[in-house]
C-alpha cells in the first residue's frame, strides 16, 4: 500500500529521563567503534546502544570541558574525539578517556562551530572569528586570513567545512561567500 514500509521502523526517544543531561541536542555523531556521541547544550554523552556517559564539566569534574555546550564532534586517525564547545576546542583520547582543552591563541575561548578531520588527518576548525588549521604536534592554530592567503580568505566567522573526494576543502561562511582550498598547493579559491 502507498506510503507504507516493508519494513516498519520503531523509534525510541532518548532524553533526560535515559540520562541525557539536556534535551537540547546539538550534534549527534558516530565514531569508528559505532558509538553514537551526542552533544549538547549540557554537555557530551556517549551512548553504546543501551546505556548514556556523560562528560561534563561540574563541581566534581571542574574544568573537563571548556564548555558544556557542544556544537560539534570529529574523529581523527589516532583515536581522538575532537570536540568543539561554545568556548573553545577539547581533545578526548579515546583509548584513556582523558579529555584535554586546547589552548592555543585564537581556538582559546572561541564559539568552534566545525571540525574537519582531512583523510590526511589535518585539523580544520571553523570559529566564529575565522579559519583555523590546528597543528597538534607545535599545539599550535594557523589563522588563514587575507594577508595569509594571497588577497582570497578574509577573516570571517566560518558555518561550514566539508572535504570532498578530490581532498580539497569546501569553507561555507556567514556573509562573505564560498571558498575552496586546496591543501596540495595551499591555494584558496572565491566563489562569491
Amino acid at each position: 500500500s502507498q506510503g507504507r514500509s516493508a519494513y516498519p521502523l520503531k523509534f525510541e526517544q532518548l532524553s533526560t529521563l535515559n540520562g541525557l543531561p539536556s534535551n537540547e541536542v546539538q550534534r549527534i555523531y558516530q565514531d569508528k567503534n559505532g558509538y553514537i556521541w551526542i552533544g549538547t547544550s549540557s554537555g557530551l554523552c556517549q551512548y553504546d546502544g543501551y546505556q548514556i556517559k556523560t562528560y561534563k564539566s561540574n563541581l566534581y569534574t571542574l574544568n573537563l570541558l571548556s564548555n558544556n555546550e557542544i556544537h560539534c564532534i570529529a574523529e581523527d586517525n589516532n583515536n581522538h574525539l575532537w570536540i568543539g564547545t561554545y568556548e573553545g576546542l577539547n581533545v578526548m583520547d579515546k583509548t584513556t578517556g582523558r579529555i584535554s582543552r586546547i589552548d592555543c591563541e585564537g581556538l582559546r575561548n572561541s564559539l568552534i562551530e566545525r571540525i574537519l578531520i582531512t583523510r590526511k588527518n589535518r585539523i580544520f576548525v571553523a570559529t566564529d572569528r575565522g579559519l583555523y588549521q590546528y597543528h597538534a604536534d607545535k599545539d599550535t592554530a594557523f589563522l588563514y586570513r587575507r594577508e595569509t592567503t594571497e588577497g582570497v580568505m578574509p577573516q570571517t566567522a566560518i558555518k561550514s567545512l566539508n572535504e570532498d573526494s578530490y581532498g580539497y576543502v569546501w569553507i561555507g561562511t556567514w556573509s562573505q561567500g564560498f571558498f575552496r582550498y586546496n591543501p596540495e598547493s595551499d591555494k584558496f579559491f572565491s566563489y562569491p
